[in-house]
This record gives structure tokens, C-alpha cells and sequence, in this order.
């Protein structure tokens, strides 16, 4: 920025003489300017031009103020001799600078949040391999039955199914995946009406019975030939 040259015409015993000097002092800590003071009774020129209107302000040479001088209009004339944007230019670029950091963690933040997820996916599928292959063995997990649901689905077998308990929420037996909800066993399966599920409600903590984004792990049992 450049440093603006500003001309104080003035006068003796002068109260709004005193003023503007106020107001230069209050501008001047917060923008560099280069000040000259003249008294009219010292220049013959100046009191002919200016007698009836001190004080008087010049700015780079124009005259911007005289009389009364707004310490206000006094500063935004000096910003803009001096070539500093305007408040709102730097309003505007302080309130881009926001949006572009906003972005730029909210581009780090999402990637984030997918890597754990899939790595969530990952732990439960893991989950489910291990206890389903500890199903198929016949080493059912110890406890199982304490969570079991007798229930038809249409007329179908009875079947049994591993369900959330309330009253068993704290239980350690409780089989839960990566987002803490508990395992489901069903025999028949849902998706595998010939066997049997083990399954995670997913990462939206909804039973959609092996859709959705259900995690399943089972297997159908071969019928026995006659």
C-alpha cells in the first residue's frame, strides 16, 4: 500500500480546527499517512482561499474535507488513497478463506469416515465367518440358547433365531458386531431357507432380515437323497 499525503489547513483558537486534528490522530494509529499542518495566518494564500471554511483536509493534493471532519469518511477516504481494499473486499476473502478450509476438512473427513466403515464391514464379516464355521462344526457358541426365539414363518418349520434381549443387553454372551449390535442366528435362514444365517443388521442398525446392507454369512444343507 502506498502512504497517502494529507494537508490540514488550520487556524488559531479554532475548536473544530482541534477536532479534525482529533480525528487524524484516531486514523492515523490504524493507517500510515504522511501529515502537514499550515495555519492560514501564516500563508496569505491559504486564508484568501480558505478563510471561511478551516478546517480544511486535503488528501494526495484534493480537497476532501472542511468544517466538521468525520472521523468515518475521513478513514474510508484514507483507505482508499492508500489502496487498501474496501471492509467488504476483505469481509469477502475472510469468508472465502472459511469456505475453503471448510471444504478441504470436510474432503479429509469423508474419506476418513469410509475407511472406517469398510474396515467396520471387514471386522464383522470376519465375526460371522468364525462363529458361522463354529455353527457348521456343531460347536455352537456357549450361551446361544439364551438368546433364542422360537418362532413360523409361514407355516414353515419352527424356527430359531438369535434376537436382541433387553433384559440381556449387558449379558457378555451376547455376540455383537462392529457397531455393537448383536449378532442374529436364524435356522432357516432368511437367505438361506435350506440352512442357516448368521447375520449383522449393517451399518444402519436395521433388521432387514439379510437385505439391505445386511451382512450375511450362512449356508443351505443338502437334502438327504432317498
Amino acid at each position: 500500500m502506498r502512504t497517502p499525503r494529507v494537508l490540514l489547513v488550520s487556524k488559531s483558537e479554532c475548536p473544530l480546527c482541534d477536532a479534525a486534528k482529533h480525528a487524524l490522530e484516531v486514523v492515523g494509529a490504524e493507517i500510515l499517512f504522511a501529515l502537514e499542518v499550515r495555519r492560514i495566518e501564516d500563508d496569505e494564500a491559504l486564508r484568501a482561499a480558505h478563510a471561511l471554511e478551516v478546517p480544511v483536509v486535503f488528501v494526495d493534493g484534493k480537497k476532501r474535507f472542511f468544517g466538521q471532519v468525520s472521523p468515518l469518511l475521513l478513514r474510508r477516504e484514507l483507505r482508499v488513497a492508500a489502496g487498501a481494499p474496501p471492509s467488504w473486499v476483505k469481509l469477502s476473502i475472510a469468508v472465502g478463506v472459511l469456505l475453503v478450509v471448510g471444504l478441504a476438512v470436510a474432503l479429509a473427513i469423508v474419506p476418513l469416515q469410509r475407511r472406517r466403515e469398510r474396515q467396520r464391514v471387514d471386522t464383522t464379516k470376519k465375526l460371522l465367518e468364525a462363529h458361522a464355521e463354529l455353527l457348521v462344526r456343531g460347536n455352537d457358541p456357549k450361551g446361544i440358547h439364551w438368546l433364542i426365539d422360537m418362532r413360523s414363518r409361514s407355516g414353515a418349520p419352527i424356527a430359531f433365531c438369535l434376537v436382541k434381549r433387553t433384559e440381556l443387553s449387558g449379558d457378555e454372551r451376547v455376540i455383537r458386531d462392529a457397531w455393537g449390535n448383536p449378532i442374529i442366528y436364524c435356522q432357516p435362514g432368511p437367505v438361506h431357507p435350506n440352512g442357516f444365517d448368521l447375520y449383522s443388521v449393517g451399518p444402519n442398525g436395521i433388521d432387514e432380515h439379510g437385505g439391505g446392507d445386511d451382512i450375511v454369512v450362512g449356508g443351505d444343507v443338502a437334502p438327504v437323497a432317498s
